[in-house]
Order: structure tokens, then sequence, then C-alpha cells
């Protein structure tokens, strides 16, 4: 058992009731950033496997159904027919099937072959595949033949893009659906599958759902994927359907083999630019390179050094003419390294900055104070010279157009929108347009009394709003995102979401899952995450970015369901949490999912407690003091060490039966210790003897290594802490 020094010492401790009432036994050490060592607890002493602490919750905490939002249909599409057939498809480990792809483009190949992988592990059939392109492909160092197709009714095709199967089988496909990038249709002819996407984004999204129609496929961590039928028989298909949000990006640390199977879209959705794909502004115009000659384009701010650009070139027209086409050539070099992805950002540095120069104060000044509205104006103008180079390459190469969306960033000082009003009644500005007497227009806007020329090419007679290919990238930093954007708590968060839902059609969505300052600790969002991420689809978010731990291999505080809820409802809101809480904890834990379950819904419990008493530390995003020992009481530390406990002794059975799920079983349990041993070893270390905190320190950081646990907090490795220790 990983936590032998507990029933070592646990009678010793009972003895002392002093110590008990105290909620822990004393403690003697200092160490790395121990901000308190007093004994103080929260009031309750509620333990769990009360009444209380043990509420069968409807996402583990004080949510219930009936508070959940659910999104309008109309903003979905899943039209989903599937009918069970006695139609044969794999039956005692052989299929009659084969796969068809008609196109050598690889990463068609790669998520047919993906698809065949996940049939070959549950049925143990494998389906032979077939790409009819120009040369032979290799597979996994086996090779894939081209061969002559024709198709019949009675032939078993399961077939990937293949427009002359599709014509020969006179299949019929919808044509009244928006796909957009990740979308796909199935159709079942006669006895074959038509497989058909709307971009390479879709090769991922339809072969997981046909494996999700046909085996019952289901995805809960990179190491846990479930089959629900045994696929012995291929049912009628019409499906038209994609992911309620677009394209996705790993919410924690994902690796980069793990990404087919899972929600995520595996094909690189941002372009990079020196290895940046957000806070690269400066990486397309360096201040090295140009603030010589070009001061103006970078930000005039009360204290130096320079971290912004200026997007209004400080209201200079010739040199916002040179700033723009100098941004444009390195937007068309970094496209041209980046021949595929979806989407680039043009986001600002990092950190509090933004300009404060004369005619940004005034721009801002009429538009309710929003520093983002010079930032979109200039976005705007650059997207107008990137997509007109686009369909120029598109013209010239007789392909079709790239499709590209161009991103700024609404964050920090630059996170508010220009539209004005509150409560949902916002009004849309727009600016005064002259003409310049040379056939070219200027925005203008009135300053008491002073008419103010604007360096910006769009004009805006008709209201703000973004170009088509123009998304807004929203990243509301401080919210509480322990509640949902619809709790009072982030109404001011939730009106800059619907404002700026109303500048563009292009609304992607980063929100936030774990506290950076220090990652080991609970992060109580598992209420908050299904209707955060149901209403920014509502608004129209096409794209959410969940930010949570993504260094650690493990997300402590049972952020694997986090990461699984955030996942799952990003490809269908409308899923019901509580069924997809049953689900995860059945099938994450197996047969240890009983004792998990009630040290999950002790520990939300406990985590309102400490928001409801410490709301300054354990309420915000940004907590920077809430590893203390007053905060975690002894005693419920160890309830849940007896719980995992628990669970060690239900999956004991595995370890001769099936070894392999006794050692996934193991590291989940495993996974779920960390914090309550960390915070034993850092705080109560001396209430044991020095061979015994020496073994406990000793098997924590073992398990932290095995499990690839390494940063205490964004940035900052965990082994100092271990250093501290004497390891």
């Amino acid at each position: 058992m990983k936590k032998k020094i507990s029933a070592i010492i646990l009678a010793a401790l009972m003895l002392s009731s002093s110590l008990i009432a105290c909620g822990a036994p004393t403690a003697s050490t200092s160490s790395v950033n121990d901000n308190s060592i007093t004994s103080e607890q929260p009031g309750s002493s509620e333990t769990p496997g009360s009444s209380e602490s043990d509420r069968d919750y409807i996402n583990g905490g004080t949510m219930t159904d009936d508070d959940e939002h659910y999104v309008d249909e109309s903003l979905l599409l899943h039209r989903r027919t599937v009918k069970e057939s006695n139609r044969p498809f794999a039956v005692n480990g052989e299929t009659e099937y084969a796969i068809i792809v008609g196109t050598s483009d690889m990463r068609a190949v790669s998520a047919a072959d993906f698809l065949v992988k996940q049939v070959a592990k549950c049925t143990g059939a494998t389906i032979p595949m077939y790409v009819d392109g120009d040369q032979d492909l290799i597979i996994d160092s086996e090779k894939v033949e081209n061969r002559n197709l024709e198709y019949t009714p009675s032939t078993k095709y399961l077939v990937f893009a293949h427009e002359a199967l599709e014509r020969e089988a006179n299949v019929t496909w919808a044509t009244d659906a928006n796909l957009a990038y990740s979308g796909y249709m199935i159709k079942t002819v006669g006895d074959s599958v038509f497989m058909k996407v709307n971009s390479f984004y879709g090769y991922q999204t339809v072969a997981q759902a046909f494996l999700r129609a046909v085996i019952g496929y289901e995805w809960y961590a990179a190491d846990t994927i479930r089959y629900t039928k045994d696929g012995t028989t291929l049912p009628d298909m019409d499906i038209v359907e994609k992911p309620d949000f677009d394209l996705t990006w790993n919410s924690g640390y994902m690796n980069s083999s793990d990404y087919m199977a899972s929600p995520l879209t595996k094909e690189g959705v941002f372009t990079f630019i020196n290895g940046n794909f957000c806070h690269n502004s400066f990486d397309f115009l360096p201040v090295e390179t140009y603030y010589s000659e070009h001061p103006d384009w970078y930000a005039h701010e009360a204290a130096q050094p320079i971290n912004q650009l200026c997007y209004s070139a400080h209201g200079n027209k010739e040199e916002y003419d040179i700033m723009l086409n100098t941004a444009f050539e390195a937007v068309m070099e970094s496209l041209a390294a980046n021949p595929t992805q979806a989407v680039l950002t043009f986001t600002r540095q990092d950190g509090y900055g933004h300009c404060i120069c004369e005619n940004c104060n005034k721009i801002s000044s009429v538009l309710d104070d929003s520093h983002a509205a010079m930032y979109m104006f200039f976005v705007n103008d650059l997207d107008t010279l990137v997509q007109a180079e686009l369909q120029r390459i598109a013209d010239e190469t007789g392909e079709p157009k790239r499709e590209l969306t161009i991103l700024f960033f609404a964050y920090s000082q630059t996170a508010s929108a220009p539209v004005f009003g509150t409560d949902g009644k916002y009004t849309v500005p727009a600016l005064e347009v002259i003409d310049n007497g040379d056939g070219t227009q200027s925005n203008v806007i009135q300053v008491d009394g002073e008419i103010v020329s604007l360096p910006y090419n769009k004009t805006y007679e008709n209201g703000l709003k973004c170009n088509e290919h123009v998304g807004i990238f929203y990243a509301p930093i401080d919210a509480t995102f322990e509640e949902s954007f619809y709790h009072p708590e982030n109404k001011e968060y939730k009106e800059t979401f619907e404002k700026w839902s109303l500048l563009g059609d292009r609304l992607y969505c980063w929100i936030y899952d774990t506290n950076f300052t220090q990652y080991l600790v609970p992060y109580n969002s598992y209420d908050g995450i299904p209707d955060t991420i149901r209403f920014l689809k509502s608004i129209g978010g096409e794209f959410m970015f969940n930010q949570g731990d993504r260094q650690n291999a493990v997300y402590a505080g049972f952020g694997a369901y986090r990461t699984y809820l955030t996942y799952t409802l990003s490809r269908e809101v409308n899923l019901h949490v509580g069924e997809l809480r049953d689900k995860f904890f059945e099938n994450y834990f197996d047969v240890a999912a009983e004792p998990m379950r009630k040290y999950f819904n002790s520990l939300v419990s406990y985590m309102e407690q400490l928001q409801i008493e410490y709301p300054e530390v354990f309420y915000t995003q940004r907590r920077t003091n809430s590893m203390q020992m007053k905060f975690w009481k002894w005693s419920t530390l160890q309830s849940w060490l007896d719980l995992c406990d628990e669970a060690y002794v239900a999956i004991e059975k595995y370890k001769i039966t099936d070894p392999d799920l006794y050692e996934v079983l193991h590291d989940h349990i495993t996974a779920e210790t960390i914090f309550p041993r960390f915070v034993i070893a850092q705080f109560y270390s001396g209430s044991y003897t020095p061979n015994e905190i020496y073994d406990f320190r000793a098997e924590l950081i073992k398990d932290c290594n095995d499990l690839g646990y390494r940063y205490y907090a964004e940035m900052i490795e965990i082994k100092p802490w271990f250093d501290a220790w004497g390891f």
C-alpha cells in the first residue's frame, strides 16, 4: 500500500484527542512557499461518509439537473439516424469488409488506419485497407496496395472520400448543412458505408463517429477507451454532423500520439511563428528590428520597456501603412511555413500593457474606453490584404482558396469590447466617415469638438464589425471558473462575451481550468465547466480552449474528470452531465469506482466549504496562497487516502487476471493520492519519526517521477520542494 505510514501511526494519533480536535497532528517543519503553519481549520468537522459529504450530486457538486442551461438545438448539427440491422460486420474475428480511401492524403490514411486498429481491438477482425491513389503507401511497415474498384449493392466497402465510388453508388449527400472544418456525413448504401468530410480536419471526426455507431467507441482518457457494442453487425447509418466546437485544443497534457483517439483536433489548428501561436505580435514586428526607424509602431506607456504594439501607429497614416504592409509580409511568410493550418493569430504580447498615446486614448474615449478597438481595426485591415493574396494564389494555381481565420486577442487590458450597454441591452457604435477628396475615405471621431482622422483603411459607418475571416479570441483570465458564466459572479465576463459576439461571427474562447500558481491544489470547476461550455456555444463560440495543467502528465484533483468533461462536451454540449459523470467513474476507475466517487464527492464538498470561508483564496483563478496548512485538515486528507486504499484493494484481482488493466487503474488511483500525500509530507512531518517521513516522502517522489508529475506551478518545477525535504 502506498500509505503505510498512516496505518503505523493511526493508533497513536487516536490517543491524542486534542490533536484530532484541532484537525491535525502538530507540524514542526518549515518549507518552500510555506506561508502559514497554524493549525486553524475550516469550521466544519464533517468527514467523508457522513450523509452530507457523501451526497450523490448531479456533477459531484451542488448543481442539480434543473440548474443546467442547454443549448438551442437549432445552433447544433447532430442529425443521426442509426438503425440496427442483421448485416454481418465482424464475426468470430473475421470480416468481409475492406476500407477504400479515395485520396493519398496521409491524414485520411491515418484516420482510416486508426479505424482499422480500433475495430481490431474490439472484435479481433482486421479490415484490409486500400488506397486508391497514384502510389502504394506504407502503413506500419505493411504495404497497402491499390486495386481496381467497382461498386455493386452487395459490395462490402467502407469508403473514405472516394468521389468515383460515390457516383457509382448514387450517394445523395445533404446540401443544407454547414459542416465547417470538422463536420462529416456517413451514409449506408446497399451493404457499403460512405464517409464524406468537408476538410482534412474531418477525417479524424468521421472515423470516430463510425466507431461510435458500430462498436460503441467511448474515450475517457488516453489510456481508457471502451467499446459498448461487439461490432458483429453493421447498422444502417445516415449521419450529418459536426462537433459543437469545430476545432479544439488540448486543455491538459496530451501526448501527440494520443490525439487521433481523443475528441481533440489532431491536425494542427494554429500557425506558429518563431515557435509561438499566441502573444506573438512582436514575432511579426520585432522591436529590435523596427523600433529605431519606426517608433510609432510601438506602445507609448508611462513605464518602459515597450511591451505592446500601437495599433494606430500614433495616428500617423504613413507609418500605419508601412506597419500594416510589413506585418502582412511577415504573415504570408508564416502561412507559407504552415501550409495547412486553419487559424493564424496576430495576438498582443502577454501582460497588462497597452498603448496610451494621445491618439489611442482619443479613440478609446469614444468607444466605451475599449483599448481593443484599435486592435480590431488593425487586424481587419491586415485580413483584407491577406485574403486578397490568398485569392490571388488560388487564381494563379487553380487550387481552392485557402480557408483561413485570423484572430486577435481580447485579453488583459484589451479584453473590453467597444460596445455600449449592459444587461443584454447593447449598442454597437459606428464611426463617422469623410471623403478625402482623392477617392478614398477616412474614419473620424469627434473628441471635445475636435475631429480626429483615424489611419485605418476599412470604414465603419454602418457599425463596428470584424471581417468575415477575422475572429475574436477572448480570454477572461480574471473570471471565477468555479462557477459558470450564468452565475452572477461572472456577470461582467458574460456580458463581455456577449458584446464581442455582436462584433464578429468567429468567436474563439480561451477559458481556464486550473490554479496556475499551485497545480497540486484541486480546482473546483467541476460544476462550472458544463454550463460555461454551453454558454459559449449559445453565443456562437466556434472554438474553445479550456486551459488546464498542460505541463504534468497527471492532472491533480480529479483533473482527468474535468478534462473528460471539457473534451466530451466540446463535441456535444447537451449531453447529460450526470450520465457523463457516472460513465467516467465506472470506466476510468472500473471496480474502484465506488470509493473513488466517495473521495470525489467529499473533495467537492470540502472545496465548496473553503470557497465559502476563504473566498479571497478559493474563489478566484489566481489563488497564490492556497497551499497552507490551515486549509487542509489532516483527518480529511487521511480519509481520502483511506478511500484510495479501498480502491487499491478493489483492483487487486486484476493483478493476475489482467495485469495491463491493473497498472492503468493503479496509476489512476495513485494520481489522486499525490495532493493529500504532498500536503502531509509538507506540513505534518513533525508527527512522524524521521524514518517514517523519509520513506513516505521517498515513495511520493518516486510516484511523481513515475507518473510524470514535474511541475508545482506554471513553469516552476516541484523539485525544489523535494530538495528542501533533503532528497
